[in-house]
């Protein structure tokens, strides 16, 4: 049998770099989004969305990755929910982070903020409720019964400018540990 010429080898090669350069060019760029991280932003607008459509179910996101200094606040979430909730309609907590001193919780809960070095890795955890609803009976109650993983010590929800004696919706969104 004969050898291929050296030729006939670098062209083979160079082939299999250019389809091998397409192949990953295509999936980095897609829509399959498999090299890039899910940004906490963008989940929390999904959830908080589909959340609000559907009153009393709660929902978690997929891993979701919080940079150094990244914030979520209840506009950037609002803004993505199509006009289906307002900001101040959506109130944020650490959740399971709130007694981490790399986490920051605003005063009227408008507002998450990670200070760590490093990225993380967690979940978003979110439900919306007719305010009506959940403050009949109680918060630590509807908590309880409706989403117990949101019914977290240190996370005062009664700071919660949307639990209002209203019937607007309110939308609880805290951060999870995986």
């Amino acid at each position: 049998m004969k050898k291929p010429s050296s030729l006939t080898i670098v062209l083979i090669a160079l082939l299999a770099i250019i389809v091998g350069y397409f192949i990953f060019a295509t999936l980095m760029f897609s829509d399959w989004q498999l090299f890039r991280p899910v940004l906490a932003t963008d989940e929390a607008k999904t959830i908080i969305k589909a959340t609000a459509a559907h009153k009393a179910l709660p929902l978690t996101s997929r891993n979701v990755t919080f940079n150094p200094l990244d914030s979520l606040t209840a506009t950037s979430v609002a803004d993505g929910s199509n006009g289906v909730v307002a900001d101040g309609q959506i109130c944020l907590s650490a959740g399971d982070f709130a007694s981490d001193a790399n986490w920051v919780t605003s005063g009227t809960l408008s507002s998450v903020r990670y200070q760590g070095s490093t990225a993380l890795q967690a979940r978003l955890e979110a439900v919306c409720d007719s305010s009506n609803v959940i403050l009949a009976k109680g918060i630590q109650n509807y908590l309880a019964e409706v989403h117990s993983s949101l019914n977290i010590d240190g996370v005062n929800w009664g700071n919660c400018p949307c639990l209002v004696d209203s019937n607007q919706t309110c939308c609880l969104l805290t951060v999870k540990k995986i």
